[in-house]
């Protein structure tokens, strides 16, 4: 299973896997909502699942464009932690090490609502210790761990401390940018998401076929 919030965050990952591994993949939409109810596609026992996408930096030592394996995912209060799949998490890893991508495994934070004003971000970090962000993780991890589906985060950071993100990418129900034009217009209105772009779908390259792989032959 491949998990996206959005059609332009799926794009890299079935790019990288066409014709090479055959995987079902989900839009869950934006927050954790959503992906709760998206997460219920996973009624059947897939070898894994993969959620990939774009994150927040919650310090200043993740810069736009990296990218980011989840050790564990939270929510805003941390007192839910669920552990990540170490396999999975160094099989990609390795991969992309070795296409000389820059790269961190962090703890990340899920949240109900945009966290993106530097102090926000501080704070969410200060209450949990997550150094990276998204709205989603959490509750597709909570489905994995139900049926013992190992889970793989890959993301890459789009906004920081430094960068958020603009008002217009902060809508609760953004117009997802799908077509070329719709691309365009968001790298208008925030360049650094085209440093993310680029990365996803290396990373994506990278490390996803090694990473459905390995769970088909250690299933």
């Amino acid at each position: 299973m491949l998990f996206a919030a959005s059609p332009l965050e799926l794009l890299p990952a079935r790019a990288a896997l066409r014709g090479r591994v055959a995987v079902r993949a989900v839009v869950t939409g934006i927050g954790q909502q959503r992906a709760t109810r998206a997460a219920g596609a996973l009624a059947a026992r897939p070898a894994t699942a993969v959620v990939t996408g774009f994150c927040g930096a919650l310090v200043d030592r993740l810069r736009e464009g990296d990218v980011v394996l989840a050790v564990s995912w939270c929510g805003a209060g941390g007192a839910e932690r669920i552990e990540a799949h170490r396999p999975l998490l160094d099989t990609a890893a390795a991969a992309i090490e070795r296409a000389g991508l820059r790269w961190h495994a962090v703890a990340g934070a899920s949240v109900e609502r945009p966290v993106n004003t530097r102090e926000e971000r501080a704070a969410l970090h200060k209450a949990t210790g997550a150094e990276s962000v998204e709205m989603e993780d959490l509750a597709i991890a909570r489905r994995c761990r139900e049926l013992g589906v190992p889970l793989l985060s890959l993301r890459v950071v789009s906004d920081t401390p430094a960068t958020p993100l603009p008002d217009a990418l902060l809508a609760p129900e953004p117009r997802l940018p799908v077509r070329p034009r719709e691309v365009a217009a968001a790298v208008r209105v925030a360049p650094h998401i085209l440093l993310a772009m680029r990365r996803l779908r290396a990373a994506s390259r990278a490390a996803l076929p090694a990473v459905y792989l390995h769970a088909e032959a250690h299933r």
